[in-house]
């Protein structure tokens, strides 16, 4: 395995041990929702992927969990994690603003060596792709604009994921 495949493999699994670590936060300088939302981020879960969203989804209650910031992908901007749960689900949603499409783009273009190419490249946002860790538990990569997120699913249902993805980017 090259060096930059392992890099990217290894940064991909820090960053999803901290996005599964059960807490969410509002990144610094989010711009990807409204004020409001960005204020009550706290206290009620993620601005970009609301629990209202996951509820509509999911057809039952969710609950979230309280905040987190999440590390900076590479040099990136802020981000932050939100984990959702219902019935036997678990959701897990990373969310970053970057200084610049171009930016962004880069970032969410380092980790899509990693992608499973097998699933296609759903079309929400600028880009998507699916990425499968070795559990076999998919997790949906996107880009829009500046911002780039992720979400994970235990246990994993595409259809629900990719209704999930679309939600958030249409906030963003």
């Amino acid at each position: 395995m090259n060096s930059k495949l392992k890099l990217v493999l290894i940064t991909a699994a820090i960053f999803l041990f901290i996005g599964t670590d059960g807490r969410m936060a509002r990144a610094q300088g989010n711009t990807g929702a409204s004020s409001s939302a960005n204020k009550n981020a706290s206290a009620s879960g993620c601005p970009v992927l609301t629990s209202a969203m996951v509820e509509k989804v999911l057809g039952q209650p969710v609950q979230s969990s309280p905040a987190s910031k999440a590390l900076p992908m590479y040099d990136g901007g802020p981000g932050w994690s939100c984990t959702y749960r219902a019935g036997g689900v678990r959701i897990d949603f990373s969310v970053y603003t970057e200084a610049s499409p171009a930016v962004a783009k880069h970032t969410h273009d380092t980790y899509s060596v990693a992608a499973d190419d097998s699933k296609g490249r759903p079309s929400i946002g600028d880009s998507a792709y699916w990425v499968t860790n070795a559990k076999q538990e998919p997790y949906l990569y996107v880009l829009k604009g500046k911002v780039h997120f992720s979400i994970g699913m235990r246990p994993g249902n595409e259809a629900q994921m990719k209704s999930l993805a679309a939600a958030a980017a249409s906030g963003i």
